[in-house]
């Protein structure tokens, strides 16, 4: 599963116990994983990406536990989240939090990494009923997780924080727990660096670890037999092997640029535009260069319109005429009401027009 550069949370999962595997949630407007209401299924290999560009992405996980906020919490902490997660990867821009704990959150969490972020896991005591006492009920677990570039120095307080309680050793308690359980900071030696330029990725990232810290021991590893018993720590095998190329939108992009092999050897690559939807899209290149656009090909689609062109591989809207009229729901002039117009009706529905 992949979202990318959603208006809202990447995943949300509220309650049950569904299992997700191979899951990246890439540039999303809030959070990566957000889940809710008594989660008690299972992941491994989750991988979310934070841009913070326009102040966009607040927490790369924004783990909830029931809607306390919503007043149907009781003291039997039921339906309260508690999902097992092996193996994320969550890559922040330098300002967003990888993980909010709150509203009565669990998580039993294991072999994953936390890069480039302003503060590593942020764990509340605001609500009555919240992820602090899901700690000392022994039902949250942090354990062997590795945190890099986290805050100005990565001390422990910004890889964990005890926020919004009364408790006066609430941060030594959540210490104890991120020290005993064998989390600490270490280099993973990858590239989670990127720049872009319209829309595509001019300088990629590689996530391959190269650092024996990135090795789990075998007394981590997971014994339940849903998960794939791998002996590293993050989403991505030190060997190179990259599960998000070959299908995703990001990798079109070129957010993952040449994996493991280091610089691209531009002479041996043809280079062009390799998003199939763009007008100029070109079969031969095997490099993104950078070059794609939509809007030479893009025109009036809707053949009773007066200004209707035929060439156009895409609707901009510009469509004119009185044939339009004979079908006001028809919002993008493709000549049918479908989906395509709903979706552009909701999007500016409760929005002022201009006088």
């Amino acid at each position: 599963i992949e979202t990318i550069a959603s208006g809202d949370d990447g995943i949300q999962i509220f309650g049950g116990t569904v299992d997700i595997h191979h899951v990246a949630a890439i540039f999303n407007e809030e959070d990566g994983l957000e889940y809710d209401q008594g989660w008690q299924g299972r992941g491994q290999f989750i991988f979310s990406m934070t841009d913070e560009l326009n102040d966009a992405g607040e927490h790369a996980g924004d783990y909830e536990g029931d809607d306390y906020e919503e007043f149907d919490v009781n003291m039997t902490f039921m339906p309260y989240s508690n999902p097992l997660l092996y193996n994320q990867t969550y890559i922040g821009a330098g300002a967003a939090t990888a993980i909010r704990l709150h509203n009565g959150a669990g998580v039993r969490m294991h072999n994953s990494l936390f890069v480039n972020f302003g503060l590593g896991i942020d764990f509340e005591d605001e609500d009555p009923c919240d992820a602090w006492e899901l700690l000392l009920f022994g039902e949250t677990n942090i354990e062997n997780n590795r945190f890099w570039q986290i805050g100005d120095s990565s001390a422990i307080a910004e890889l964990i924080l005890y926020d919004d309680g009364y408790v006066f050793n609430g941060q030594e308690v959540v210490e104890a727990h991120f020290i005993d359980n064998n989390n600490f900071a270490a280099d993973p030696d990858i590239d989670f660096t990127f720049s872009s330029d319209s829309g595509h990725v001019m300088d990629p990232i590689n996530l391959t670890p190269d650092s024996v810290t990135m090795m789990a021991e075998l007394e981590f590893l997971p014994n339940d037999p849903w998960f794939d018993s791998v002996d590293y720590i993050g989403a991505f095998s030190p060997s190179g092997e990259n599960w998000l190329t070959c299908w995703t939108y990001a990798e079109q992009l070129g957010l993952f640029g040449a994996w493991n092999g280091g610089d691209v050897d531009t002479d041996s690559e043809i280079l062009g535009c390799t998003y199939f939807f763009a007008c100029n899209y070109s079969a031969a290149a095997t490099l993104d260069d950078g070059t794609c656009e939509i809007e030479s090909c893009a025109g009036c689609t809707f053949s009773d319109a007066d200004n209707y062109d035929p060439e156009a591989l895409f609707d901009d809207g510009s469509c004119n005429g009185s044939a339009l009229l004979e079908c006001p729901a028809d919002i993008n002039q493709d000549g049918s009401v479908n989906t395509s117009d709903l979706l552009i009706f909701l999007g500016a529905f409760g929005d002022d027009c201009e006088e």
